[in-house]
């Protein structure tokens, strides 16, 4: 499984390799920046982070990581990046600017690795839900195909990852209605038209295609190659109601 690449901002060498190392095992690939030049470098380069990991204190200026979390915000670019402050700074003022500023979490040192993890996991679904994995841009292609090919995607890695069929995505997310065969199986006739053009309806709903994504999005991490598809799928998808 390809790694999910994540920004880390943060001159401490100890919490370099210590975040490096845990979070490597965690399917994440860590990219370092020493400072705010070194992360708006990295920013610009071609493999760009799903979300941001910064601590307030680099290179002995306490609001390091405040201007940078401001930069970002202004820059219409990195205005929905994730971004998740690792501080060991817990004061509630500090805490709140940063919040006030555009940070998505904010941990306090010394925290939980465990946790840690499982804020990261949530950060890469959000950062998927906003198309930052990939340069948001329209696919050129009509909205049945795209209904089709980003609701397949969704379902692949809805059966890769759950290790659960398409008839409990249809149960579970709410959104598909589920029959009784006569054998005593079931299935999901409407979901099963949505994953075939011929029979896919003249004007898909788009809404329940878009639900269905999101929940798959939320309930598991999709490897990133695909989880790359699925966020330039519904991007393109998402233009097509307005």
């Amino acid at each position: 499984m390809s790694l999910t690449p994540v920004l880390l901002v943060e001159d401490d060498p100890h919490g370099i390799e210590l975040l490096t190392k845990y979070l490597g095992n965690h399917h994440f690939a860590l990219t370092v920046a020493r400072d705010e030049t070194e992360a708006l470098a990295a920013l610009d380069q071609p493999n760009r982070p799903w979300f941001l990991i910064t601590d307030l204190n680099l290179k002995d200026d306490p609001n390091a990581g405040l201007s940078l979390i401001a930069k970002l915000r202004q820059n219409p670019r990195w205005a929905e990046l994730p971004i998740l402050v690792l501080s060991g700074r817990g004061d509630a003022a500090v805490i709140l600017k940063a919040l006030e500023l555009g940070a998505s979490d904010y941990m306090t040192k010394p925290y939980r690795l465990e946790e840690l993890a499982k804020r990261c996991d949530r950060l890469a679904r959000q950062s998927l839900l906003f198309d930052l994995a990939l340069p948001a841009q329209r696919p050129p292609k009509g909205v049945r195909e795209l209904s089709l090919e980003v609701l397949q995607a969704a379902v692949q890695g809805w059966e890769l990852v759950s290790g659960k069929n398409k008839v409990e995505l249809a149960i579970e997310s709410g959104e598909w209605k589920v029959h009784a065969n006569p054998n005593g199986s079931y299935s999901a006739r409407t979901l099963d038209r949505y994953l075939n053009l011929e029979t896919l309806p003249h004007k898909p709903n788009l809404g329940k295609v878009l639900r269905t994504v999101e929940f798959v999005a939320q309930r598991v991490v999709l490897p990133p190659s695909l989880a790359q598809k699925l966020a330039r799928l519904s991007q393109g998808l998402s233009e097509g109601l307005l």
